[in-house]
């Protein structure tokens, strides 16, 4: 058996307009790596710190947005990358329907749902599971139907006893959720931009990428 727990962040805009792509990305970790990982992350964002003496943090949290493509792309490079496996999702708007614009918790749900199943099937012998989804995604959609709908997908869809934990925590006490923001945010920038900078990005992620999907796989990009 085997423990994961896993940090979810999303980038970009689930609503119409405000760019094409929207990327929700899981940083899976073995539990028993989960601390090491953690102390990595706080010492590399204490670096970008240093190296900005003059510059305020809200609430004290480096943001991938708030630094340069090549900052992102060192600190990313310098992640333990045998400790942590990226599985991601992204969305290309232009082929949603309208009804997927008005129910947000629901296709939010079903997006996540899709990307979990991909990491239960790749660790088949997982039994204990935590999910930590960033506190400020709750208004994108309905925490307590996602913990039950995920509990009776396991249950009555996988056939799975899996013990479900998740946590909603804030970001900038979580240097999970923050590895989280810096990959998701490398991965939506690949696919929204065409500059260089957003190709060596994307390659630097790309080694920690177990497996993803496109949505909708036979038009995405289109």
């Amino acid at each position: 058996m085997q423990d994961l727990t896993i940090y979810v962040d999303e980038s970009g805009n689930p609503s119409r307009g405000r760019g094409r792509y929207f990327t929700i990305a899981c940083v899976v970790i073995s539990t028993s790596n989960d601390k090491s990982v953690h102390r990595k992350m706080k010492r590399l964002c204490k670096k970008v710190k240093e190296n900005h003496p003059d510059r305020v943090w809200l609430k004290g949290e480096v943001k991938a947005s708030r630094i340069r493509p090549e900052e992102r792309i060192e600190l990313i490079k310098r992640l333990p990358r045998k400790k942590i496996n990226v599985f991601y999702i992204t969305v290309d708007k232009k082929w949603l329907s309208d009804r997927m614009f008005h129910d947000k918790a629901i296709s939010y749900n079903y997006w996540l749902r899709l990307v979990i199943d991909d990491i239960l099937n790749t660790y088949p012998d997982c039994r204990n599971l935590s999910v930590n989804i960033d506190k400020r995604d709750i208004k994108v959609f309905s925490g307590n139907s996602f913990e039950d709908y995920l509990n009776i997908h396991f249950i009555y869809e996988r056939n799975e006893d899996i013990n479900l934990n998740i946590n909603y925590p804030e970001s900038h006490c979580d240097y999970g959720i923050q590895i989280a923001d810096f990959i998701s945010n490398g991965i939506n920038y690949k696919y929204s931009s065409v500059k260089e900078e957003a190709i060596v990005l994307g390659n630097t992620v790309r080694p920690f990428c177990k497996s993803y999907e496109l949505f909708p796989r036979k038009r995405f990009g289109i």
